[in-house]
């Protein structure tokens, strides 16, 4: 058979033309003929021996014959729905509201001066007040053996002395930080 053309080439080997112009420099170079025509059963040889069957998309059949006729339907059914239509203005338009009244929520939090929500940050604040006075309450525990020794009185004396004086600063002041938190 003498040497065809890459049109006629794409059609033997059953790609486009566009696909034999990329391939005719590299994997179609042995099958190229001098005058710039392709010897066929070498180039199917090349191609076949440089691609993988597994990687190819299925090829439509050859056979033109109509296995069943078309459905009578209107333009719609002949036109189809697309599969996808690109961004929904619809979606889109709901998204942005969104995001409208989001930016408005904070920047009215943030006229009122509430940006951080009341209920976590008091029930924060009291748990570090409880942790604190509690803290208070073990110093004497914690302390008065080191202050009775360097000062030379009796620890339990000391101690007590301590504990007294600690809970009633505290029963007092308390009683204050907790009104003025929560009130």
């Amino acid at each position: 058979m003498a040497g065809v053309s890459g049109r006629a080439l794409a059609k033997l080997l059953g790609i486009s033309e566009g696909a034999v112009r990329k391939i005719r420099d590299t994997r179609l170079a042995g099958a190229k003929l001098p005058g710039g025509l392709f010897d066929p059963e070498r180039a199917r040889a090349l191609y076949a021996s440089n691609v993988d069957k597994a990687m190819q998309r299925e090829r439509p059949s050859t056979n033109t014959a109509v296995s069943s006729p078309a459905p009578a339907a209107g333009p719609a059914a002949v036109m189809g729905r697309p599969e996808v239509a690109g961004p929904d203005v619809n979606k889109a338009r709901a998204a942005w509201t969104m995001e409208k009244a989001r930016r408005e929520q904070i920047k009215r939090k943030v006229d009122e001066k509430s940006v951080i929500e009341r209920a976590p940050a008091v029930t924060l604040v009291q748990a570090l007040a409880r942790e604190f006075r509690e803290g208070l309450f073990r110093f004497p525990d914690k302390h008065a053996a080191t202050m009775a020794a360097e000062l030379g009185v009796d620890e339990h004396a000391l101690y007590e002395c301590l504990q007294k004086h600690f809970r009633a600063y505290l029963e007092k002041d308390i009683a204050r930080v907790k009104a003025e938190v929560l009130g």
